[in-house]
């Protein structure tokens, strides 16, 4: 960040160029050295992976994302808004400063059986602040720990909260997560995530930023920006010419209609999806009728990249009455790397033959 000598305008600018000799640069009005930092600035965060060993991972004062994969690991976020993902194994997590997502994903992850406990411990959960994302359980909300819901128990001595289900697997596994305190009174549906939290835009112009947690985020109309942050999110920019950014995680681009995307013969108002990753996230046009990738007939999706190399287009050279014809833009070339895996499209119709009795005995013999 700089800032010119009479105060007036703010650099953003990165010191190092691309292989055209270009530096990034973006020019602020006014001085805003003392006014911008990670709440106003959005970057990606910093990814920190571990092995299939028993890993010790250290975040640093900025937001990451920690995944300790397998092994009994211990995470510490320490500064800057994290999440915090221990995968399998007994993983110690702390978040440290700022406003933490302790992310399960998958019920064996952290569990208990009749004689030992595989739990993940979660040292610093701080209610007001931190969240912990269960919505890839599929349990419904607190309860009993029947019924798909977790019951909170707090040992005798106070020092640890359980949330805990009472149904095993096949493999008699409970799910079962340990966080230290009693904080039986405070945990709710605000910190506790069993469903993607839900950011909903208006018909104006929205700009929807999610979190660390998985989220769902629906723009409506205006021409809008979605940017899901980390977390396994779901963004359906709904109509307008809009622009799409999945951030970290196994993303979902959901299209509700083809009036949400598409061009005509003379304009185009395609919506474009930034930072689409080939083999993890997905595009769902399940809704839309489109059956598969093809030539853009006969209800399929045509491939095209630009000349340049910079953006691709899904296209349907199949117009409506209005002269609209599907089109979504992505942004880079991934002309050799999209197959049907990355889509979710309507299921071919089914063709039932009539049906024909053969070696039936005819009518005027029965009886």
């Amino acid at each position: 960040m700089r800032v010119n000598s009479v105060g007036t305008l703010t650099y953003l600018k990165s010191f190092e160029a691309d292989a055209e000799g270009r530096r990034f640069e973006v020019v602020l009005d006014g001085n805003f050295a003392d006014r911008l930092d990670d709440g106003n600035l959005i970057f990606a965060p910093v990814s920190v992976e571990g092995s299939g060993d028993s890993d010790k991972l250290q975040g640093s004062p900025v937001a990451e994302i920690l995944a300790g994969k397998d092994g009994d690991d211990r995470l510490h976020g320490a500064g800057g808004d994290d999440l915090l993902d221990g995968g399998a194994g007994r993983d110690r997590l702390i978040g440290g400063s700022g406003a933490d997502v302790f992310r399960i994903s998958a019920r064996n992850d952290s569990y208990r059986t009749d004689s030992e406990g595989f739990s993940d411990r979660i040292r610093d959960f701080d209610p007001g602040e931190d969240r912990l994302d269960l919505s890839a359980l599929g349990f419904s909300g607190l309860g009993d720990g029947h019924d798909g819901t977790l019951a909170v128990r707090v040992n005798e001595a106070g020092t640890r909260t359980y949330l805990k289900s009472f149904e095993v697997d096949a493999e008699g596994r409970r799910f079962e997560i340990a966080l230290d305190g009693d904080l039986a009174d405070r945990l709710d549906s605000g910190n506790v995530l069993f469903e993607p939290v839900a950011l909903e835009g208006s018909e104006a112009s929205d700009s929807l930023i999610g979190s660390a947690a998985a989220e769902s985020l629906s723009g409506g109309g205006g021409n809008d920006y979605l940017h899901g942050g980390a977390g396994d999110d779901s963004l359906d920019s709904g109509l307008g010419r809009d622009t799409l950014a999945g951030g970290s995680g196994a993303d979902l681009f959901r299209f509700s209609s083809r009036e949400d995307s598409y061009r005509t013969s003379s304009e185009g108002f395609s919506d474009l999806i930034l930072d689409f990753k080939a083999g993890e996230d997905r595009i769902d046009l399940s809704t839309l009728g489109f059956t598969g990738l093809g030539d853009g007939l006969d209800g399929t999706l045509a491939v095209q990249v630009n000349d340049a190399g910079t953006h691709t287009y899904l296209k349907s050279f199949e117009a409506d009455a209005e002269g609209r014809r599907f089109e979504i833009a992505l942004e880079g070339d991934y002309g050799k790397q999209l197959s049907a895996d990355a889509f979710l499209f309507a299921a071919p119709a089914v063709t039932i033959a009539p049906l024909e009795v053969i070696g039936g005995t005819p009518p005027e013999q029965i009886g």
